[in-house]
């Protein structure tokens, strides 16, 4: 019932078209038509642009993060002397008692 209802209502609406003229257009309606389209087309591509050097710019930095990880060796010097952890307490420490220390 439905479909019979919109096909007499589309063939209504079309009938109605059928005897319309063509409006003019007034005076420079084009030209502000195009600069409208223009700047929403501008906004939307500086968007995309930002878009596009954010992920430049992120793959960019994965790179170069990827290669000093890999690039990047730890000098091992055997023949480094190991520090006591007793000789930095001495040099620091050693003239501080916190056991021994009198509230008085």
């Amino acid at each position: 019932m439905k479909k019979a209802n919109i096909s007499k209502e589309i063939d209504r609406t079309l009938a109605s078209v059928h005897g319309l003229k063509k409006q003019k257009t007034p005076v420079g309606f084009y030209e502000k038509l195009n600069q409208r389209l223009s700047f929403v087309e501008k906004r939307q591509q500086s968007w995309m642009m930002r878009l596009q050097l954010g992920v430049v710019a992120m793959l960019i930095m994965g790179l170069l993060n990827g290669y000093f990880l890999l690039t990047n060796t730890v000098p091992t010097n055997e023949n480094e002397e190991t520090i006591d952890i007793n000789d930095f307490n001495d040099a620091y420490f050693g003239t501080v008692s916190l056991i021994d220390y009198d509230y008085e």
